[in-house]
């Protein structure tokens, strides 16, 4: 049953918390945002008339929001951390003689509700911002980080191993069993002839593993089955992608996306880019690099700061600026003058091939610069026209400084919430927590930068 706080903290707590905490940054957090929005979401996971009075659904979701503000990770170690530091209870708004909640009690809350409040509130706070005009929506930076999961590196493996290995085990026992009980009214249970071992059957069992062994962009870890393996640096890296949108003009973050970390985080920018966004300028790093994002961007008017993603020949060879296309004619120049016609069309893949004549190719001098095959080939994308003028345009003043605002800007944000939020390792197993930290950590964040704003001189 849903209940809520009425009692506010006593006089003489009052006087206490006063002399404690004067002009203390958490009392103007509480003043300057409306936590009682939360009653309104909570609503519906309580009965309104049974069941046992429950905690404030306030109470419980102010003391996550210390956790994430404070980078207090574990549920005991905050509530540890409630019940003894004064300004947290004055922000909570229990009283100095008020019971906490049980760990179990604050799992459960953010288990059930923790994710659907947080994004809520989020929202909230970002609606705080328009209204004081802290985000203009002309211009605005998107990039992404990999989180280390909360999860032991070593990878899953095929279910047919892991049935196989159980059955394996499960007639061991029995044999074992068999043997030192001697006892043939077991459940009917009658010996098991089993092969001779081979000399090579370790040897055997071993290469069999590796070849059922899932491919790597399918390896999973027991403890958090939703993470998944990615590479960075040349290093495997178990966890998830976060991505921020934040605007440029006080920095305020508008977006997260939380994904597992084999997947295309270009492709969620892309979403909330033709969905959600209404900016005049975007600025992201060279992995968000997409033919239809430029297209998208050329179509309405919005200046796209991303870098181009070459594609670099790893044959050594000569790359495709030694020919040159003839538009009128519809075919490439080699660099000795012969002619690559077009021969195919990807549309999957959305590029044209074409071909120099095998003839051409055997006569030339510069056959073993050019080509390890029989003939030339070479791709342009549907998109060539837009990525050439693209590539023009990254060397404008304009470029520059946007990419020097995004390293500033987005990377700050993630040096901030990394160093000093947590988010540099889960704190919590699975993609759904994996989520409410995201947000969580941007709606601190977000906080942080208001209070700052509209406060003289605060510091938080």
């Amino acid at each position: 049953m849903l209940t809520y706080k009425t009692q506010r903290a006593s006089l003489f707590a009052y006087t206490v918390f006063d002399k404690m905490m004067p002009n203390d940054k958490l009392s103007r957090l509480d003043s300057l945002l409306d936590f009682s929005i939360i009653y309104e979401k909570a609503k519906k996971y309580y009965c309104p008339d049974n069941g046992r009075p429950s905690h404030d659904p306030v109470v419980m979701f102010k003391i996550l929001f210390l956790g994430f503000l404070y980078n207090i990770s574990g549920e005991q170690n905050l509530l540890d951390e409630v019940s003894d530091r004064a300004s947290f209870r004055q922000f909570i708004g229990l009283d100095l003689t008020d019971d906490i909640p049980d760990r179990t009690t604050l799992v459960k809350f953010r288990m059930k509700l923790g994710l659907e409040l947080i994004q809520n509130f989020f929202d909230y706070v970002l609606q705080q911002c328009i209204s004081l005009n802290l985000v203009g929506f002309q211009n605005s930076v998107f990039d992404g980080t990999v989180i280390r999961a909360k999860a032991r590196m070593k990878s899953g493996r095929d279910p047919r191993y892991v049935g196989d290995l159980v059955k394996k085990k499960a007639k061991k026992y029995c044999q074992e069993y068999y043997e030192i009980n001697n006892d043939d009214t077991y459940v009917n249970l009658t010996k098991t002839e089993y092969p001779k071992k081979r000399k090579n059957a370790k040897r055997d069992t071993k290469r069999t593993e590796k070849m059922i062994k899932l491919p790597t962009g399918q390896l999973f870890s027991k403890g958090d089955p939703d993470a998944k393996f990615t590479k960075r640096d040349g290093k495997a890296i178990l966890g998830y992608q976060v991505g921020y949108k934040t605007d440029i003009k006080e920095g305020i973050i508008t977006n997260v996306v939380t994904i597992p970390a084999n997947q295309n985080i270009g492709e969620e920018y892309y979403q909330i880019l033709t969905t959600e966004s209404r900016d005049e300028q975007i600025t992201a790093d060279k992995e968000f690099y997409r033919n239809k994002i430029l297209k998208h961007c050329d179509d309405n008017g919005i200046k796209c700061n991303i870098p181009i993603k070459a594609n670099i020949p790893t044959n050594r060879v000569l790359d495709k600026s030694h020919f040159k296309y003839s538009k009128r004619k519809d075919h490439y120049l080699c660099p000795q003058g012969k002619i690559l016609s077009r021969k195919q069309v990807h549309r999957n893949e959305e590029e044209i091939y074409y071909q120099a004549n095998p003839k051409d190719c055997q006569r030339c001098s510069i056959k073993e610069k050019c080509t390890t095959g029989k003939q030339r080939t070479v791709a342009r994308s549907f998109y060539e026209g837009l990525y050439q003028k693209h590539k023009a345009y990254t060397k404008t003043p304009g470029y520059l400084k946007a990419q020097i605002l995004r390293k500033i800007i987005a990377e700050g944000k993630f040096n901030e919430a990394k160093n000093h939020l947590g988010l540099k390792l889960a704190r919590y197993v699975g993609l759904t927590m994996m989520k409410l930290q995201a947000f969580f950590t941007a709606c601190v964040q977000n906080c942080a930068r208001l209070l700052r704003i509209v406060t003289a001189g605060g510091t938080i």
